[in-house]
């Protein structure tokens, strides 16, 4: 590493990061020279994992020590002074990739909507190591392209912004409820199985069994939680998804609405309507004028 790279003097004005698949906009990065950080991006938060030795944080005078986790902004002023052994890991997810997944409460908790760059320390080596293994697992993903590749990395992202959220003493992301038997369930973790695998075909009976509740007690506490029932959430969720795809892509309208979770393309358009007051293809026509 030279003395530049040591000293992180590598900032300078923020650029476009080209991502190898702009509709789905994000990447693994195994081994960064800690230097690199201090390249902002327009379109890219940064999420590094800090394996080894420290960054310095001179805009605030402080020193974050390995193993962490650390959020660069888009177009941050922030540098960082990395140490002789610093090693780390990265992934940059796009503007339009956290939109798509608009895991509102974890992410705000952790991240808000600061410039400045954000950390947090993983003190307990079994959540470290989790953290490792789980951005592994993305560039894997990402890598194989497999059937579903998309939802497992979506899945995965979602419990690396989880465990961030709860290392930082997220507010209620600690919250759990019992039902009347005495089983645990943390609603914070099914709107955020949801948010990442809405295009799949959930049912009531299929989620309370995954969570090992009653299926009545997880629908109460489900619209406690987001103030609409189970299929109404995740009918706008499609709904969000698919206005993205209509104003930054031609897809077709019948491959939006398989890619978000619909077969049936009557419903689809129906529920859209419902939604958002017109039909998908006034909404692509007037989204893109």
């Amino acid at each position: 590493m030279s003395k530049g790279d040591r000293d992180g003097i590598l900032g300078g004005v923020a650029r476009r990061f080209s991502f190898p698949d702009a509709s789905f906009p994000i990447l693994y990065q195994a081994d960064v020279p800690p230097s690199f950080i201090n390249v902002p991006f327009q379109n890219a938060f940064q999420f590094v994992h800090l394996r080894d030795g420290t960054l310095g944080l001179p805009r605030t005078g402080r020193t974050v020590r390995a193993p962490a986790l650390l959020v660069v902004p888009p177009e941050t002023p922030d540098i960082v002074k990395p140490s002789e052994d610093t090693g780390c890991s990265r992934i940059l997810a796009g503007e339009a990739f956290i939109e798509q997944m608009s895991i509102v409460i974890p992410y705000e908790s952790v991240v808000g909507r600061t410039t400045a760059i954000t950390d947090v320390s993983l003190s307990d080596p079994g959540t470290a190591a989790m953290i490792a293994s789980t951005m592994e697992e993305i560039g894997r993903e990402l890598t194989g392209r497999d059937p579903h590749y998309e939802s497992m990395v979506r899945a995965s992202f979602t419990k690396i912004v989880i465990s961030m959220a709860r290392c930082s003493g997220g507010g209620n992301i600690r919250k759990t409820h019992r039902d009347k038997t005495g089983a645990r369930v943390d609603p914070n973790e099914v709107v955020a199985l949801i948010q990442a695998t809405y295009a799949e075909n959930h049912t009531l009976q299929g989620l309370a069994a995954r969570y090992d509740v009653n299926p009545s007690y997880l629908s109460r506490l489900f619209r406690e939680k987001t103030g609409v029932p189970l299929f109404e959430y995740i009918n706008r969720i499609r709904v969000q998804k698919a206005c993205v795809l209509l104003k930054r892509s031609d897809l077709p309208i019948l491959e939006i609405a398989l890619s978000v979770g619909y077969n049936n393309l009557s419903f689809f358009n129906r529920y859209f309507r419902k939604v958002m007051g017109v039909p998908p293809t006034e909404y692509r026509r007037i989204a893109k004028a």
